[in-house]
């Protein structure tokens, strides 16, 4: 992948919706006045009508030439060399989950969760892990998002207990996730991360949670996400999204550093409209 400034006919489209949104303002605003005159019988000098027309056109050529001088607009990002094809998400299988939770044994060492505990998870909310896969059906990455029985959720914040103790039964299945207010972000994992990529499948995944979470549990409700950093990836990621330390090592079991994003109601509203409509995802 490379950056590449963009080109004219690129700036000439950037362009061409916002002259057009301010030339229809202004004609409809000149329509306007030229049919209240005529109503009362006021005939206008046909001078007028030109200086009026003029002024008319004026200001979308001012927004055109704007837009496309502008120095604020982004770089153009060409996939030039992506050997995974098309990305496509859907509902962890067993076998996917067990490659998944691989990926995750050297991070977590002694906090690992083994393949039984996170089957005994995906069993009992299947709609809560999803896969990333590429053109030949590969999975590349993987995350999952659970709303767990408040008793637990409770002790796991403030890090009396570890995640790799969490029974089945201490997961909420999906009408009562929906109304969860604290959800928690678990095992987020990306096939060869330090690649070019692995950072592509990176991207991709972050745009495939913010759908899933908009599809799953809503945007309407105020929520707490946790997540625990495991990488000093992990943290960097974290903080740039917005979360914040809730507590570190010193006051956990896990030894890990738990973050936290307070969700407002609706805070997810702008992501979600400029991704576009969510594909469903196959069960």
């Amino acid at each position: 992948m490379r950056r590449t400034q963009p080109n004219w006919m690129w700036r000439l489209r950037r362009a061409a919706t916002p002259a057009g949104k301010a030339l229809a303002v202004t004609a409809t605003t000149a329509a306007t006045a030229f049919g209240i005159a005529t109503g009362f019988g006021i005939t206008l000098p046909l001078t007028m009508i030109y200086w009026v027309a003029g002024l008319c056109v004026a200001p979308s050529v001012g927004v055109f030439i704007w837009k496309t001088r502008s120095r604020h607009l982004p770089d153009v990002i060409i996939d030039e060399d992506n050997p995974d094809g098309i990305y496509r998400a859907s509902y962890c299988s067993a076998a996917d989950l067990r490659e998944a939770n691989g990926w995750t044994k050297h991070y977590y060492r002694d906090e690992y969760v083994s393949d039984e505990v996170a089957e005994s998870w995906r069993a009992k909310t299947p709609h809560s892990f999803v896969g990333l896969y590429d053109g030949q059906n590969r999975l590349c990455a993987a995350f999952g998002i659970i709303a767990i029985e408040p008793s637990f959720m409770k002790q796991f914040v403030k890090g009396r207990i570890v995640d790799n103790s969490l029974a089945p039964d201490d997961l909420l299945e999906k009408v009562s996730a929906k109304k969860s207010r604290d959800l928690y972000i678990s095992g987020v994992v990306v096939r060869d991360p330090d690649t070019a990529v692995g950072h592509l499948r990176a991207c991709v995944m972050v745009w495939v949670m913010i759908r899933f979470f908009e599809h799953q549990f809503g945007v309407r409700r105020k929520r707490k996400l946790y997540a625990l950093a495991v990488t000093k990836q992990s943290k960097n990621l974290l903080l740039k999204a917005g979360f914040s330390c809730h507590n570190g090592p010193s006051d956990r079991q896990d030894r890990l550093e738990l973050y936290v994003l307070d969700l407002p109601k609706d805070r997810l509203t702008s992501l979600v409209r400029r991704i576009g409509p969510l594909q469903s995802l196959s069960s």
